[in-house]
Order: C-alpha cells, then structure tokens, then sequence
C-alpha cells in the first residue's frame, strides 16, 4: 500500500489536463494573430470576424472540455452517473 495522496495519485492525468489547457491557449492566441492582420481599423473585416468566431467556437468547445474533465476528477460519483446513462 502507498501512502499517496489523492492528488498524487492523480498528478499524470492533471498533468495531461494542464497540456491540453496550454495547447488550447497557444491556438487561440495564435488563431487570433492569423485572423487579424488589420489592427488599424475599429472593425473586423468579414473574413477576420469569421475566422476570430471559428476560433472562440473552438476555445470554448476546449473550455468545456477541460470543465467536465475537472469536475468528473473532483466529484467521482458524476463520473459514475455519466457511465450509467451511456449504458
């Protein structure tokens, strides 16, 4: 028997969550600079509006994502309920 704690026994998957948060924020901002090549102007042109909705649509999939993955590590017992209904 180990004497981990409960976050320990946890560190590799909050460790592969805080990856894929980083990964997602370097994206964004990156997706961000690509979509906007006009800083001189007050508005977005079309395609740049497009492309910066496209990329908060994606960072907020990756938020929600990352959300549920923490609060199925904080609350086990919702994990277990999410199993029982895909059955």
């Amino acid at each position: 028997m180990t004497n981990e704690t409960p976050l320990q026994s946890h560190a590799p998957w909050i460790m592969s969550v805080e990856r894929r948060i980083r990964l997602y924020a370097w994206l964004s901002h990156g997706c961000i600079f690509d979509c906007v090549t006009t800083f001189y102007r007050k508005t977005l042109g079309k395609r740049e509006g497009d492309c910066v909705r496209a990329c908060v649509r994606k960072y907020q999939l990756a938020t929600a994502a990352s959300a549920a993955r923490f609060n199925k590590l904080a609350d086990p017992s919702a994990a277990a309920d999410d199993e029982d209904e895909d059955d």
